[in-house]
């Protein structure tokens, strides 16, 4: 017999309290008898205690009670010997989850793992009994029925083979769980399932907590185990930071650093090739430790314009190609113009300011006209009224992917109107009641980081009076909005309906204004697209309207996919681009260095988990191993016992009150104590 979860047997340690309880008894001192008490002094008997242990039978009740409580949640697995034939009758249906996670594309001796699990799988469906069904079902970081519960065994097979590992990451928490939501929509009720789980069992996979392993599973469960451990290099680091101490005679702008790691490996020599834009720019011959960690340094002259893409790979040939390389985007480090369209010198003061201090990237002029647009961004800062060819040439940017931020003031309140959305505002009188401020939508990118907003107090706005049609961001405790978005064809116009004045608000007397601008710009001019990702994990694209195409030029993600700021993830490592109506921005995306570590999880932490995953109701060998399953095991099978304990649990409980008030008790004797 072992136990699933032994630290529950801690909790022996109560068995003390009720042993110590039993053996306090108190009683009154010794009494006799007089002729009177009238005349005798009145005087408070000491109460002795008495240790001696008391009501045998309700202590061992007690302690038998604590005792399986105890076992009972330690989970407890008899271990029997002999065989546990199964009924003909009652085989249930089949199924085969294969994992497809980059570690199972390892290879070695000419031959992959995967192919491995793919004669596993082939061999449970050869074996299937006379009208026996099974399903196939792949999971890495998702999980897909590739076939469903059916007969036909050439469709099976044929599902197996169509099955192949990806680059994405699996995870074991809860994936009994997951795999248990996707079997309640194959089986009938009153049909039962087995599952049979093909995998490596990554030791990086495992959760921390051996109960997230078997939550939520409700089927038995036989694991099959498939490779051995393998070595295997990747490069785990690429990183670029500024030179300060340049040479004289190769004067260098920055230096890359690669970090190269081995697991469970020999030291040897392993070639380092640094790439720019595609091109091979420098290699290094670095020796790395057994099982051990390696950082050679390239010094770089100094880069050119517009954005650069790095990538390092390894000239060695290991378990894993993927995770051979590493790539890394590094923005365009140009300055950008920020048009600032107003005639107030106090609104475009604080904006500079702000720019200045956070929007390093954006170079703020102050303009009265426009002149051709070349900008991501506008900014037109309490305009008042327009004139009808400057708000002309507006609406025009918008419509051709461009973005304008629209600060309101006191000309634009007096103008009555809102420029280029050509609104009427409400009638407003001056007042300075102060007003605090509310997200609407937190998940914003504008927000991202930002929660100094709750601290500002906001005086004046000015409001559309009509209903508001647009994105509603920040609003004022009244409902009032303050920072409104609107798409206006293939651009965005984001609407302050406050002044940078601080007779309107605290906001550019603070300095959250800082992050708020910088925010507002980089989401604006789409500088927030995330720059780097992990393949298989999910990641917010802060844009609307935006095309993902992969390094072939096919396009990933289309403009009907990405709307409303959504959240995807790629398949596939590799350098993408993400195309916004108003630029291209590369995306660099990485395997999960935790799948390079293809050493597996212990044999006996596996045997465990195979153990706690067999019912009572469908026995199975602990043994995990990819032979063919067979209806019998000649060898033991397992006796979960909770459930048994936990009735007799139920029963204890209840007894123990009954005995308690009804069992035999000590009662101090009558005696007279007067005459």
């Amino acid at each position: 017999m072992f136990l699933v979860s032994a630290t529950f047997l801690a909790g022996l340690i109560l068995l003390g309290v009720p042993w110590w309880l039993h053996r306090l008894s108190a009683h009154a001192s010794e009494q006799r008898t007089f002729s009177s008490l009238f005349l005798m002094r009145p005087s408070e008997a000491p109460v002795h205690i008495r240790r001696k242990l008391q009501h045998l039978w309700l202590l061992a009740l007690r302690l038998l009670l604590l005792s399986v409580a105890c076992f009972a949640f330690a989970q407890p697995i008899l271990e029997l010997a002999g065989s546990a034939d199964i009924e003909a009758t009652s085989v249930p249906d089949r199924v085969i989850v294969l994992d497809t996670s980059l570690s199972m594309n390892r290879s070695g001796s000419g031959e992959r793992a995967f192919s491995e699990a793919q004669q596993i799988a082939r061999e449970l469906v050869r074996t299937l009994p006379p009208g026996g069904r099974a399903a196939v079902v792949t999971v890495d970081n998702r999980i897909e029925l590739n076939a469903p519960l059916t007969d036909d065994r050439a469709r099976l097979n044929a599902a197996i083979s169509a099955s192949q590992p990806g680059a994405a990451r699996l995870i074991l928490d809860g994936l009994l769980g997951r795999i248990a939501n996707l079997t309640g929509t194959l089986a009938s009720p009153g049909e039962e399932l087995e599952v049979h789980l093909i995998s490596d069992f990554q030791a990086t996979a495992m959760p921390d907590q051996f109960n997230a392993l078997i939550e939520g599973s409700i089927w038995p469960v036989t694991l099959h185990a498939v490779s051995g451990d393998r070595p295997n290099w990747a490069v785990t680091h690429l990183a670029l930071r500024s030179n300060t101490n340049p040479s004289k005679d190769a004067p260098a702008d920055a230096i890359v650093e690669v970090t190269v790691r081995g697991y469970g490996t020999q030291a040897q020599a392993v070639d380092v090739i640094l790439e720019q834009n595609g091109t091979p720019i420098g290699q290094r011959n670095v020796r790395v430790p057994a099982d051990g960690t390696t950082t050679t340094q390239f010094e770089l002259p100094p880069a050119g314009r517009g954005h650069i893409t790095w990538l390092a790979h390894l000239g060695i040939n290991d378990a894993l190609d993927d995770d051979n390389t590493r790539r890394l985007v590094q923005a365009d480090r140009e300055q950008t113009e920020l048009v600032v369209i107003t005639t107030k010198e106090r609104p475009y003061a604080y904006l500079r300011a702000a720019v200045q201090a956070a929007a390093t990237s954006f170079v703020p002029v102050m303009k009265t006209t426009l002149d051709d647009l070349t900008v991501p961004v506008v900014v037109v800062a309490d305009p008042g009224v327009l004139a009808s060819g400057t708000e002309r040439e507006l609406v025009r940017f918008l419509e051709t992917g461009g973005a304008v931020l629209l600060i309101a003031g006191p000309a634009t309140r007096a103008a009555g109107r809102l420029p280029i959305l050509d609104v009427a505002l409400a009638p407003s009188r001056f007042d300075q009641t102060s007003r605090g401020i509310v997200a609407v939508d937190r998940s914003h990118p504008v927000l991202s980081g930002f929660a100094a907003w709750r601290d500002l107090s906001v005086f004046q706005v000015v409001k559309r009076a009509e209903p508001e049609t647009g994105d509603v961001i920040l609003a004022l405790d009244d409902d009032t909005p303050l920072l409104v978005e609107y798409p206006v064809g293939a651009g965005r116009l984001m609407v302050l309906t406050t002044a940078l004045d601080p007779e309107w608000s605290s906001l550019v007397v603070r300095p959250a204004f800082v992050a708020f601008m910088a925010n507002l710009l980089g989401y604006l001019a789409e500088d927030l697209l995330p720059s780097e990702a992990l393949v298989g994990q999910a990641f917010a694209i802060p844009a609307q309207s935006v095309q993902l195409i992969d390094a072939a030029g096919t396009r990933v993600l289309g403009l009907a996919d990405t709307v409303g700021r959504p959240t995807v993830s790629v398949a596939i490592p590799g350098v993408y681009q993400l195309r916004t109506p108003s630029r291209t921005r590369p995306l660099a995306v990485n395997t999960d260095l935790r799948e390079s570590d293809l050493r597996r999880a212990p044999d006996e932490l596996l045997a465990r988990w195979q153990a706690a995953t067999t019912q009572p109701s469908r026995q199975t060998s602990t043994t995990f191993t990819s032979s063919t399953p067979t209806s019998t095991s000649d060898t033991t099978h397992h006796q979960p016992l909770a459930a048994w304990l936990l009735a007799l649990l139920a029963l204890l409980v209840f007894a123990e009150p009954l005995l308690a008030n009804n069992g035999p008790t000590t009662r101090l004797p009558r005696e007279a104590v007067g005459t």
